[in-house]
C-alpha cells in the first residue's frame, strides 16, 4: 500500500496507514493482523489519531470499530485504500457502516 508522504511526515508512518485503511470500520485486532502488528501498539496508534479527531470509534457487541471521521477523511482523500480492499476475500463477513451522527448501522437501512 503507498502512503502518502505529507501524511507520514505529519502522522508517522503506521499512523498514516491506519489512517488510510481506515475507510470502513475495523478493529484492532483486525488491523494489526492485517498489518502484522501487535494489538497494543495499534491500539496506542488509534487513541492518537482518535484524541486528533481523525477517527471515531463505535462500540459493536464486546468489539470497538475504528472508522476516519470526516476530519480524517478531509486529511486523506480519495486515494486511499480501505480496509475492505487490503483485506479482500479473506476479510471477515462486512462490518457495517458509520452513519454521520457516528452510529454503527449493519445492512440495509
Amino acid at each position: 500500500m503507498r502512503v502518502g508522504a505529507r501524511r507520514v511526515a505529519l502522522l508517522g508512518r503506521s499512523r498514516a496507514l491506519l489512517l488510510d485503511t481506515l475507510a470502513q470500520p475495523a478493529s484492532t485486532s483486525q488491523l494489526a493482523r492485517a498489518f502484522g502488528m501487535a494489538t497494543g501498539a495499534v491500539g496506542d496508534h488509534l487513541a492518537v489519531l482518535h484524541r486528533a479527531r481523525l477517527v471515531e470509534r463505535v462500540r459493536s457487541g464486546r468489539s470497538v470499530l475504528y472508522r476516519r471521521s470526516a476530519l480524517g477523511d478531509a486529511l486523506v482523500g480519495p486515494a486511499a485504500m480501505s480496509f475492505d480492499r487490503l483485506a479482500g476475500s479473506a476479510r471477515a463477513p462486512p462490518l457495517g457502516t458509520i452513519d454521520r451522527y457516528g452510529n454503527h448501522v449493519v445492512g440495509e437501512r
